[in-house]
């Protein structure tokens, strides 16, 4: 569909199409007697070329003595005093297809000089792309030198090898001077001509737009639309066609673009010869259209596939053209494109996707995010929200306190204003149902629809989701928390993403831009949650060999650090608890097999208390060797399991040491992973917190209490020291020994402060306001 319609040509000569099935044949036919081929001279037809000497011109027969062939008028060159004749004659320039033989033949009369046995001429046919010699490169025919005393026929055959406008030459040659007169007569040419194609931007025709869509449009293959019936594998008013036709589907080897599924053509074992037509689009005259989708064509080894990208009137191809193509390409990941496409009328137009390849076998084709927009309109809003929530790891439900508010974060682009919806409407908006965000209260456990209407200048679009809320009862023991709500991914083995830096910087572990890594959780001021254990999803593990042993890898130390927040940041300063070990311990010292991981459990020496938000920080150690050297050695790595938030939030956060070029991270400065890598947006942390839920307003656990019953500090143990919480910044910290002898001290830093002791037994810790006993494993 690349060719454009060829234009009949001009020619000086009668010029018959024949009528046969096949419309591409044609015969040029030239007697040189038809007077209106000769508009521009009257001696040379229109189209056609004479050069040389004595150049070859439209002249009677009875001029020469001779009777023509046919007619009156020859094309003839006199006796050349010259010693050697340089005469040459072009025929028009006509388009050929390529593989299909074109013919010429035509009468000469060469009877020679005198003595004719040694003033002879002879004639040499070629075929190329344009009337100079240097470009008649296809040798057609020669003749030796010799007489033609009577008119002699003369024909040859040439294949041309693509699809151009050719000529033929004639060119007359002789050793001697005075070799008598030349003429040619009934000039006859036949080929075929590449197949016409119909205007591809014919009136449109008015009864498809009645289903025609008025951008903008936007097709994530994920039923955004509500436009998958059940009759199809692909979207209403969508059509696919072909020996592999495209399915809605995914691969675990390539993740959407936008949400999980996607138009996916198997790999191929035949020559691929498949189509996607688009529904049609209410488009107007002279207004561009800009049309971007994202394309997957992996190839198969050396088969790779052609995509073009058709524009038209209609879902046939032969009512479409060739407006973009990728020719025998193949691509790692998604490739995004973006077409332009005017149309010339007002009207419905639909596009499509033609996948062609000489191969046998070629890899898997994917299309995705398809989008189509004009220059002037901006598209309609696309409503996302992110629930800020923690999940019962059993039911799946929303777990809240009494009079704990959830919060709702508005990830929507494009949009001016907001509303938000609840159902059933017996709950309390805290917040402004138009405000951007959402924060609610929940005075029952039971299921609820919550829904956002974006809206801007263009249009509005809602977004709806149901959530199943659990009112807690106070205490509650025991409970498995998770960020994962419904239609969240898990992404185990064989699916954490890495960073570009290498195939082994799981995101989730060490990397080369960062060894910190964080969780934030949104939990109520009013009640105390107590963290008692994690559970993660070891999913890669290997520990880089060296000159003398794992051991300093091993012996590495992996921390989690439990911090509260400050000002919406992490504050580090502000450490509830902390798990301190070695990697070989937490994590173990072989790889991982088969394909979903190893669940870790982390177990906390005593449990963690926090109140209101706060950070699960995991430290990694730098020695953990993350550098290539010898590829035959390669480089530690460690992932644990991610999530893929639905809604394209992004939670997990990390601490860079480095940070590549364009980014919007700062060394040392904590965010979210998306702001380092842009391709990482929508991404979290994968694990399970079994808690204690209690009544914050009691004091419970290890509390030191002055003389007047005060609660002063809260004190835990750690595998190897003490946590003090609460004490005064600059404050000492004193640890004795049931005999009295002193073990251990600090002066404490912010709220939170560690105090190294590897030590067992019972101890005291005293500050200046307070003192606790306890006992340390």
């Amino acid at each position: 569909m690349k060719g454009k319609l060829s234009k009949l040509f001009a020619l000086t000569c009668v010029v018959m199409f024949s009528v046969s099935a096949n419309a591409g044949i044609f015969t040029i036919v030239e007697n040189f007697d038809d007077q209106s081929h000769f508009t521009t001279s009257e001696n040379l037809p229109d189209g056609w070329k004479s050069e040389g000497t004595y150049a070859f011109s439209r002249n009677t027969g009875t001029y020469f003595g001779i009777v023509a062939r046919s007619g009156d008028y020859i094309f003839a060159t006199p006796s050349s005093m010259m010693p050697t004749r340089n005469e040459v004659i072009y025929t028009p320039l006509k388009k050929i297809m390529a593989g299909k033989p074109c013919k010429i033949s035509f009468y000469v009369y060469a009877p020679g000089g005198n003595p004719p046995a040694v003033r002879m001429n002879s004639f040499t046919v070629k075929a190329g792309k344009a009337q100079e010699m240097d470009a008649q490169t296809i040798e057609v025919l020669e003749t030796p030198k010799r007489t033609f005393p009577d008119w002699t026929l003369l024909e040859g055959t040439f294949t041309p090898d693509d699809d151009a406008e050719y000529c033929f030459s004639i060119s007359l040659a002789s050793s001697l001077t005075s070799c008598g007169i030349v003429a040619i007569d009934d000039v006859e040419i036949t080929g075929e001509e590449p197949s016409p194609i119909p205007d591809p931007d014919p009136d449109p025709d008015p009864a498809n737009l009645a289903e025609a869509i008025t951008p903008p449009y936007s097709q994530s293959f994920d039923n955004e639309n509500n436009d998958y019936d059940g009759t199809t594998y692909v979207p209403a008013k969508w059509i696919a066609m072909g020996t592999n036709p495209f399915i809605t589907a995914n691969s675990n080897d390539l993740p959407a673009v936008t949400g999980t599924y996607y138009i996916v053509s198997p790999p191929s074992v035949t020559m691929r010869n498949d189509v996607l037509f688009t529904p049609y689009f209410s488009l107007k005259k002279d207004v561009e259209c800009i049309i971007t989708f994202y394309t997957h064509l992996s190839g198969n080894g050396e088969g790779k596939s052609t995509l073009d990208f058709l524009a038209g009137t209609g879902q046939t191809l032969d009512l479409q053209k060739s407006i973009y193509t990728l020719a025998d390409h193949s691509n790692f990941g998604w490739e995004l494109n973006t077409v332009r496409f005017t149309p010339k009328k007002d009207g419905a137009y639909c596009f499509s996707f033609l996948i062609t390849s000489p191969e046998l076998s070629t890899g898997l084709v994917a299309l995705e995010d398809f989008k189509v927009t004009t220059a002037e309109i901006e598209a309609l809003p696309k409503p996302s929200f992110y629930v800020d929530a923690l999940y019962d790891i059993t039911e799946s439900t929303v777990v809240l306190s009494e009079n704990q508010s959830l919060k709702i974060y508005n990830l929507t682009e494009n949009a001016t204003s907001y509303e938000w919806t609840i159902e059933p409407a017996t709950n309390e908006f805290v917040s402004n149902p138009v405000a951007k965000d959402a924060e609610l209260k929940f005075t029952d456990s039971g299921s609820y629809t919550i829904s956002l209407n974006a809206q801007n200048e263009y249009g509005e679009k809602k977004m709806s989701r149901e959530l199943n809320i659990e009112i807690v009862e106070i205490p509650t023991l025991e409970k498995g928390l998770t960020k994962q709500g419904s239609g969240d991914a898990t992404l185990a083995r064989g699916k954490v993403p890495t960073l570009s830096t290498s195939e082994w910087d799981f995101i989730t572990g060490p990397t080369h831009y960062y060894r910190n890594i964080a969780e934030r959780f949104e939990v109520s001021e009013e009640n105390e949650v107590n963290i008692k254990t994690l559970n993660l999803i070891l999913t890669n593990l290997r520990y880089k060999p060296n000159e003398n042993s794992y051991d300093d890898q091993y012996n590495g130390k992996f921390e989690v650090i439990v911090c509260g927040e400050k000002d919406g940041k992490i504050d580090e300063s502000n450490v509830f608890g902390r798990y301190t070990s070695t990697m070989a311990k937490t994590f173990g010292t072989t790889g991982v097999p088969g394909n979903w991981g190893i669940m870790k459990g982390i177990v906390f020496a005593e449990p963690v208390k926090v109140k209101g938000n706060f950070y699960l920080v995991f430290s990694y150690p730098d020695n953990f060797d993350l550098d290539i050297d010898d590829i035959n050695v390669g480089s530690s790595y460690l992932g644990l399991a991610a999530l893929e938030y639905v809604s394209g939030a992004t939670t997990l956060m990390v601490k860079p040491d480095s940070v590549p070029e364009n980014s919007g991270a700062t060394v040392g400065e904590w965010c979210t992973i998306d702001k380092l890598d842009n391709t990482q947006k929508g991404n979290g942390l994968w694990l399970t917190m079994w808690v204690d839920i209690e009544d914050g307003s009691l004091p419970t656990g290890v509390y030191a209490i002055d003389n007047k019953g005060n609660v002063v500090f809260d004190v835990c143990t750690a595998n190897d020291g003490f946590i003090v919480s609460g004490v005064k910044d600059g404050e000492q910290i004193t640890v004795f020994d049931v005999d009295g002898r002193k073990v251990a001290s600090a002066l404490s830093v912010g709220r939170s402060t560690f105090i190294p002791f590897n030590g067992t037994g019972v101890y005291v810790v005293k500050s200046n306001e307070g003192t606790r006993k306890l006992v340390k494993k």
